[in-house]
């Protein structure tokens, strides 16, 4: 008996050693982690090709502390705006943006759109650590992005059929006249596995309902909402499903239930052809029977053809 058990726990080591090994293959023991002096390198050399409507790429994402560093960048007294730590990329950073830096790092090299249209225009090998590269991104689905159109929406509360009281755009979010977190703003969460910039709308106590009505849209061929609870939200008990109501031109036209504890990024196609080169209204409605922790994040864009995930 006690030979048997020598021999598993032997058979249980060799099995444990060799699922290492593989992991440390995988992960290239060839190609370092960049250190601070390559990041530093790199900041600098956005710093100075760094043009309008650049945006920043980290691959691998799991290097997100170190790529802070990038996010002190600054162009003519602006900071650059968010960087990708998305998992997988997410093409809408990139179709926001006219040209997109990569940063790779331990050898991960990637294309930054799921099709190839996207031309290297520069490419420099920081270290044996580090590639960046910047690509042009063409033909680009985007119209509007509406979080863009935040500060001149309309955004209210009201509970079942009665009166609305309408928020106040207060220098970076709509103030409604209650607790910071009934606000809504444009934030940094993490959602659905990564840091996400999207419109933050907690739904209001005794069942009230939080909307946002975007004025004066000229619409395309469909409008793209990605949704979630934050990272704060999902991991808590507390609080119920939300429900999300998507309207044009006051009709409803789509929704979905966002789950308690869900942790995801939920796409939301609506189409909108019908509306093409027409101007009106697109509203989000968020509301929740339990409103503790509902913290919910979403993104939208008017597009001119589907998106290519």
């Amino acid at each position: 008996m006690q030979k048997w058990l020598s021999v598993s726990f032997f058979v249980l080591c060799r099995v444990v050693a060799l699922a290492v090994l593989a992991l440390w293959i995988s992960l290239d023991p060839g190609s370092p982690e960049p250190n601070r002096r390559d990041w530093e390198a790199a900041k600098s050399v956005i710093q100075d090709e760094f043009k309008p409507g650049d945006g920043i790429r980290i691959h691998p994402f799991w290097l997100r502390d170190s790529a802070a560093i990038l996010s002190t960048l600054t162009v003519q007294g602006h900071a650059v705006g968010d960087v990708d730590l998305s998992l997988p990329p997410d093409p809408m950073y990139a179709a926001r943006h006219k040209y997109l830096w990569i940063v790779s790092a331990m050898g991960r090299d990637d294309l930054p759109l799921p099709s190839a249209d996207a031309p290297l225009e520069f490419e420099r090998k920081i270290s044996e650590s580090m590639t960046l590269s910047r690509y042009k991104v063409q033909n680009s689905p985007l119209v509007t992005d509406l979080l863009e159109q935040l500060p001149t929406a309309t955004v209210e509360r009201w509970i079942g059929s009665g009166k609305r009281t309408q928020c106040r755009w207060n220098q970076d979010r709509h103030k409604c006249r209650g607790e910071a977190w009934q606000d809504v703003r444009v934030e940094q969460k993490e959602v659905g596995g990564s840091p996400r910039r999207c419109i933050v709308m907690h739904p209001y106590p005794d069942r009230a309902t939080v909307g946002v009505r975007f004025e004066k849209v000229k619409f395309s061929k469909g409008i793209l909402i990605r949704s979630g609870f934050t990272l704060e939200a999902a991991r808590r008990s507390q609080g119920s499903d939300a429900t999300i109501i998507f309207r044009v031109n006051g009709q409803q036209v789509a929704s979905r239930i966002a789950g308690r504890n869900a942790w995801e990024w939920a796409p939301t196609w609506v189409d909108t052809t019908q509306h093409d080169g027409k101007i009106g209204t697109f509203s989000v409605e968020v509301s929740a029977v339990k409103q503790d922790y509902r913290e919910l994040c979403l993104d939208a864009y008017v597009l001119s053809r589907p998106l290519q995930e």
